[in-house]
């Protein structure tokens, strides 16, 4: 089942009404399905332009639901019917069958109600975009650093939310992802490993901007007066910079980077197989 498929069945599961004016139905379709004898109302979902994914991103993009209701109809019944849209599709996650995980949110509306002339109704688009919440899950390594981060933000920034199974777009908790930007660069060699520089970004997920503005702000105060972060094998990762943009895409960008600068231990396993028996083959003694 396809992203397109969740959003089919979930705006008919919602939009069930025992008025005939306002019940779609089954009636939701594609622009080469629709045609001018349907009855009315139905609904025809558009894709939108699909955004170029970062590395560690697996996509977004946007796409737009066009309810049609009868051309004499009043503006009541199309307000009421892109009403219960929004109500329908705005911050929720949908969860395909290969289970992917997407974050829709409304964008605004497609102009003012007209008259299709090809459909014979009345209608306007309302847009969507979506995001997958893939990014949320991030890669990492030992001595993992977004772990770290992790368990930082647990113990001095409650009560933010950042296991990302746990979160869900309506959520008045307000949550922060950490996430690796790149790999990180080696800076020093020493006898016991090395030295190396990363940086992390954090977005800060809330469900307004004042809110997130807050949070973003309160996160980055803690981590300016903060210089070392234990990681999972004891060792302290040092916090270089820290910068913050509250205008940033909390989804694609990030509101905060951080620099840091943590230690890799050599490996304690053997490169070479060990020694295990020695033995001796002499010809004689030397003449």
């Amino acid at each position: 089942m396809s992203l397109r498929d969740a959003i089919r069945d979930k705006l008919m599961h919602d939009m069930a009404d025992t008025d005939p004016n306002l019940d779609i139905g089954d009636q939701i379709y594609e622009v080469h399905a629709a045609d001018v004898e349907l009855d009315k109302p139905f609904v025809i979902l558009r894709s939108g332009v699909e955004g170029a994914p970062l590395n560690w991103q697996r996509g977004q993009g946007n796409f737009e639901v066009w309810p049609y209701t009868r051309r004499y109809d009043t503006f009541t019944t199309i307000d009421t019917l892109s009403h219960r849209i929004k109500e329908s599709l705005h911050l929720q996650l949908i969860v395909t069958a290969e289970g992917e995980k997407y974050k829709l949110q409304h964008d605004g509306s497609e102009g003012r109600d007209f008259i299709d002339r090809q459909y014979d109704a009345l209608t306007h688009g309302i847009r969507f975009n979506y995001f997958n919440l893939g990014w949320l899950s991030p890669l990492t390594y030992e001595p993992d650093p977004v772990g770290a981060m992790r368990r930082f933000t647990e113990e001095w920034l409650p009560p933010l939310v950042t296991d990302p199974e746990s979160w869900f777009p309506t959520d008045t908790t307000p949550a922060v992802y950490w996430r690796l930007e790149g790999f990180p660069s080696q800076d020093e060699i020493l006898s016991w490993g090395a030295w190396m520089m990363g940086s992390l970004r954090g977005h800060v997920l809330t469900t307004t901007e004042p809110e997130m503005a807050k949070w973003v702000r309160k996160i980055t105060d803690e981590l300016s007066i903060t210089s070392a972060i234990r990681m999972n094998d004891h060792s302290p990762m040092f916090v270089e910079r820290v910068m913050s943009d509250v205008s940033a895409d909390p989804f694609r960008m990030g509101q905060i980077r951080l620099e840091v600068r943590f230690g890799k231990l050599r490996s304690t396993e053997p490169s070479a197989p060990v020694l295990q028996e020695v033995r001796i083959r002499t010809t004689g003694p030397p003449q």
